[in-house]
């Protein structure tokens, strides 16, 4: 039924736009097998009517725009967009208001790398990191000028860092301190875990086949975790420190470059220490990976 409806509009646009010109325009028929969705946008004038697919059959990342301009040059602008790497959750929220629209989405920008500490003090011994984040939610406004947008959303970033070998993370006055794990303890493992939640605002530039993005990232860390494994004889010990202390709020920076089918690379870097402490291990980070 969906493919009938979409066919039936396209042909009924075309038709209509062909009485007002003087030029025979042929007929374009795109078939779409099960979308998930199909939206139906002209803007004030009646000179410009979009079409938007969201997925199809065994492939809910597929995404088909086709915009057809009434003026007397009979513009139209096709884009499809379809890979099986997509973590988006599309919903029909798209809405048309003076050659303005505006996107909202959910989940989207899996993010998977390494964060590297800098400017590490007081001991603190992690020389790389995992990161992972993504984003929670996010509006795009297309501004009037093809290709420019601008960005707000909410984004979650975790990392990760293993101490060197014998050492063990531990709070001390709730302070994150360094000490070597007991002689007779075997299979040891120290991790740190930071978690950060961010308000994500920038600018979106793109073509037809890629897009980049400059993001100013006012941050909450709402919490840092230790979490230490080892054994004493057959007994397996976890031990785990909550409410350490963190700076509280801080800023990031990020940069995307990225296919419209493959995903790309981001850059993530956080200029403040992530404690406010004189006396405990502190760095300041730069993540590097890759964007899904």
């Amino acid at each position: 039924m969906k493919d009938l409806l979409f066919i039936f509009c396209s042909l009924m646009c075309l038709t209509a736009s062909a009485q007002s010109q003087p030029t025979v325009v042929n007929d374009t028929v795109h078939k779409v097998i099960r979308p998930d969705s199909i939206i139906v946008t002209s803007n004030a004038a009646g000179s410009e009517t979009s079409f938007y697919i969201y997925g199809r059959e065994g492939e809910p990342g597929y995404r088909y725009n086709h915009t057809i301009s009434s003026n007397d040059e009979m513009n139209a602008s096709i884009n499809e967009h379809a890979t099986k790497w997509d973590f988006s959750l599309a919903l029909p929220f798209k809405k048309t208001k003076n050659n303005t629209k505006y996107t909202f989405q959910m989940i989207s920008g899996l993010r998977l790398g390494a964060t590297i500490p800098l400017q590490r003090t007081n001991q603190f011994n992690a020389k790389v990191g995992l990161h992972a984040g993504f984003n929670i939610f996010e509006l795009i406004t297309q501004l009037p000028r093809k290709n420019h947008a601008l960005i707000a959303g909410l984004g979650f970033e975790a990392d990760c860092f293993k101490q060197r070998k014998g050492l063990q993370w531990i709070k001390q006055n709730s302070h994150l301190s360094t000490l070597p794990f007991a002689d007779e303890s075997t299979h040891r493992r120290s991790r740190l875990f930071t978690y950060s939640l961010g308000l994500q605002l920038g600018y979106q530039y793109s073509t037809k086949k890629t897009e980049m993005r400059l993001m100013v990232i006012p941050e909450f860390y709402p919490k840092m975790l230790v979490k230490n494994r080892y054994n004493i004889g057959n007994q397996h010990i976890t031990d785990r420190y909550r409410h350490i202390d963190r700076r509280p709020f801080g800023v990031s920076f990020r940069f995307d470059v990225a296919s419209k089918e493959w995903g790309g690379l981001y850059v993530l870097y956080s200029p403040l220490k992530r404690s406010t402490s004189p006396v405990a291990p502190n760095f300041n980070s730069l993540s590097i990976g890759y964007t899904f």
